[in-house]
Parts: C-alpha cells; structure tokens; sequence
C-alpha cells in the first residue's frame, strides 16, 4: 500500500485522512495515536541513544507530538549526480512510477 509522501506532510488532516484510508485498506482500526503522540521521555531518550547517536533527525524525533508540516524539499538534477546514480534512477523511473500510479489518493484529488 503506497501513498504520496509530499501529500501526507501537507497538513495534518491530509495526514490523518491518508493514514485513515490505508488503516482501511490494510483493515486495521485507525487510532488518534498514530497521527498525536506524547513527547519521548528521558528514560526513552537514553534507551534510544544506546544504539543511535543523536543528530538533527533524531531531535527532531524526540521533540515530536505528531506529524506536522514539511517544507518542500528541492531534488537534486539527475544530471549532477555521479553516473551510477543516473543509471540507477534510469533503471528504476519505470518501476517507480508504476507504484505511484497505484498509491492511495486523496478524495477528489
């Protein structure tokens, strides 16, 4: 089951609503939890750093409540990267595009 990434960021009831309409599609019950959740605690902080070291996307979970909006981000050119990641993106446009063509879609959208 796929949904738009740039979509589900937008806004937090474009959140809620993808995440309603894959809890339905997988058939599980939606809960309120998985789009607001309580700051991380001390003691989770500590148990999380065992093993990963803190860097800005790790404050960024630790900070977290919920799922908020994202800035846009800007691609990098295709035709800058090194030619092994051309290639790659090349190989594998196809395959993308076939999932996203069957990613869950907002109504009306």
């Amino acid at each position: 089951m796929l949904s738009d990434c740039r979509k589900f960021t937008q806004h937090a009831l474009i959140s809620e609503t993808i995440l309603r309409l894959y809890c339905d599609a997988v058939g599980i019950d939606f809960q309120d939890s998985m789009v607001h959740w309580p700051p991380m605690t001390a003691q989770h902080r500590a148990k999380f750093l065992e093993w990963e070291e803190a860097d800005h996307f790790m404050k960024a979970v630790f900070e977290s409540t919920g799922i908020r909006k994202k800035s846009p981000t800007q691609l990098p050119d295709v035709e800058t990267q090194p030619w092994e990641v051309q290639e790659c993106i090349r190989e594998n446009l196809p395959l993308y595009q076939t999932l996203y063509d069957q990613r869950l879609r907002l109504p009306d959208a």
